[in-house]
């Protein structure tokens, strides 16, 4: 529907950021929403024939109020007008007293040594590598040697015994966002501001996307603590 989208670093400054990045090469209407909560307009937006101010700061009510007006135009109950869009789930979790030094070196030790690149698409046949700057080319041999590394380490974690596909993308813009065939997403993020790990999880379904999140925070073997071992181990082989 000509909408493009732009993922950004979760909280609202970096949401703000890409709004006005939009705006100013000349998007006339630009929105925003933000993980931890909150809907954002980031122009002002025009219907019969009046017109709703920017608001750039996470709004909870806009939302609400849009999804009643859509439900009352298309004459359908709230719940017909749910289903009638992709099935996609989500939930979140974190483990708490996780210390944030630890938080770091674990993005460190699954992004890329090059720290331009911040999406990694696995192929049939190759590996592709996107640039902050927008750039996309196809990894070098020793770029897809560590690409390949990170991806098999991260697979030793996320297996299928658990449920999980191949893993097909990595993305490192805010933590480690993991894509897996089947279309499981699980994204590792450290707190910008307290000692917590957390963990997203999307899925086709509510109950396989609570799955990923019970999964990842059982202890004391869970993904985040399977992920914090191998942190440990790598430290060590580098010791």
């Amino acid at each position: 529907r000509g909408i493009e989208p732009a993922k950004t670093r979760i909280g609202s400054p970096h949401v703000i950021k890409s709004m006005m990045d939009a705006a100013s090469a000349g998007r006339s209407r630009v929105v925003g929403w933000e993980a931890n909560g909150g809907f954002l307009t980031g122009t002002n937006l025009e219907k019969n024939r009046r017109t709703l101010e920017a608001l750039p700061t996470r709004d909870a009510f806009l939302p609400l109020l849009a999804v009643l007006f859509s439900s009352i135009e298309k004459g359908c109950s709230l719940v017909d007008l749910f289903a009638g869009l992709p099935p996609r789930f989500s939930k979140a979790g974190l483990i708490d007293a996780f210390p944030q030094e630890t938080s770091r070196a674990l993005i460190r030790q699954f992004s890329p040594s090059d720290g331009t690149v911040e999406d990694v698409r696995f192929e049939r046949a190759a590996i592709t590598l996107g640039f902050a700057d927008g750039r996309t080319e196809p990894a070098s041999e020793s770029a897809a040697t560590e690409q390949r590394a990170i991806r098999d380490e991260l697979a030793s974690c996320f297996t299928s015994g658990g449920g999980f596909d191949d893993i097909v993308r990595l993305n490192t813009i805010d933590g480690v966002r993991i894509w897996f065939r089947n279309g499981d997403i699980a994204h590792i993020r450290p707190s910008g501001n307290a000692p917590q790990l957390r963990i997203y999880a999307v899925a086709d379904t509510q109950g396989r996307a609570d799955e990923i999140v019970a999964t990842a925070l059982r202890e004391p073997d869970g993904l985040l603590r399977k992920l914090e071992a191998a942190v440990r181990i790598g430290a060590a082989a580098m010791a």
